[in-house]
């Protein structure tokens, strides 16, 4: 079973997202810092991370950085409220995987959305898709084929998701 780290303050949010992922037969476990985070992931094995960006003391720019520099392939999704330019760039600069800007709908997390690290094959979505969130959905046509690894996503996300 597919095991996602919930890093969100908001308790309720937190609680909520930690549910929907449970009803969809995932295993999700919140914390609501990102030290609870670290002690967390100390403990135990994660296959995805989702986190915010505003948190107290470590945000989570800070967070998916210090992430990234012990573990290179989990799939990390942001979901927060910022929602300008600059922090998008920042995210996916740290190394994460997605942005999500809320409010969200829950529909749009796992499983009807999957990370490109996951499967190894990056799809581009309609003309019409944001592409600096860089969002990656298995009904869109694909545009290349990535194997998974890091400097191949990078690539990709550098061309703005180009179709090769």
């Amino acid at each position: 079973m597919i095991r996602i780290l919930v890093v969100e303050d908001d308790e309720r949010l937190n609680k909520i997202v930690c549910a929907h992922l449970k009803d969809s037969g995932y295993e999700a476990a919140g914390c609501l810092s990102a030290q609870r985070a670290y002690d967390e992931m100390y403990r135990q094995i994660y296959d995805r991370i989702i986190s915010d960006i505003m948190m107290s003391e470590i945000d989570g720019f800070e967070f998916a950085e210090s992430v990234r520099q012990v573990n290179h392939d989990i799939p990390i999704l942001f979901m927060t409220a910022r929602d300008d330019f600059q922090s998008k760039q920042k995210g996916f600069r740290t190394g994460i995987d997605d942005y999500m800007v809320k409010p969200i709908d829950l529909q749009d997390l796992p499983p009807q959305r999957d990370l490109c690290r996951d499967s190894g094959i990056f799809l581009f979505a309609d003309q019409y898709t944001d592409v600096f969130s860089r969002r990656c959905h298995k009904i869109s046509r694909l545009c290349g084929v990535c194997g998974g690894d890091r400097k191949s996503c990078q690539a990709v996300q550098q061309y703005k998701w180009t179709v090769l």
